[in-house]
């Protein structure tokens, strides 16, 4: 695991802040992901979701995404003003608890772990944003994980995959990790670790 040591938080918001300039229009994730992760809900919530939070989002694409195929309020966040005038995006950083969030998400998603501040405490801050069924889906790709071209500045928290896994399963329960039979995602190497609280 490798964690870069900023002076301090207000550096951290402002690297990020300005990464988030430089890929504002950039979209990592790929439908067949949102796809997967939908109707992977939908048979555990057994088709009922309200409310969804996607955290790290940038310019918002798989809030839209998901508000479509679940047909539920999904909203995102994102430290960057940049994101103030995007539908159903709001100006937070994610790894500060929201107190209006505790306990009201049937899901939370991100693909942004590797830009916290303290992976540690950010996953406890969306563990309990869950509500008592709700899941936490977080992708893992071999980009996460730490290389000589990595700019850890604005990637901050790399790890393997193995890392992840151990992680996560410090903070709650890893049910399923969503990969195989989803061809995009194996070409891909995307694996989706799906965590249920303890």
């Amino acid at each position: 695991m490798n964690i870069y040591k900023y002076k301090n938080y207000n550096e951290y918001i402002e690297c990020q802040k300005d990464a988030t300039t430089k890929k504002f229009e950039k979209i990592w994730v790929c439908r067949e992901e949102l796809l997967a992760i939908s109707d992977y809900l939908k048979v555990h919530n057994k088709g009922i979701i309200n409310f969804g939070i996607c955290h790290g989002v940038r310019n918002g694409y798989e809030v839209g995404v998901f508000g479509e195929l679940l047909g539920a309020k999904v909203i995102g966040t994102e430290i960057s003003e940049l994101a103030s005038d995007k539908k159903d995006v709001v100006i937070w950083d994610f790894n500060k608890r929201n107190e209006e969030w505790v306990g009201a998400c049937d899901f939370v998603y991100t693909n942004a772990l590797d830009h916290s501040f303290n992976p540690v405490e950010t996953i406890d801050t969306w563990m309990e944003q869950l509500s008592p069924n709700g899941l936490l889906f977080i992708e893992w790709t071999r980009g996460h994980r730490f290389s000589k071209k990595t700019n850890m500045k604005v990637d901050c928290f790399l790890a393997t995959f193995l890392d992840y896994k151990n992680l996560l399963s410090e903070n709650g329960k890893i049910v399923r990790i969503i990969n195989r039979n989803v061809k995009a995602l194996e070409e891909k190497g995307i694996y989706i670790f799906v965590v249920k609280r303890k």
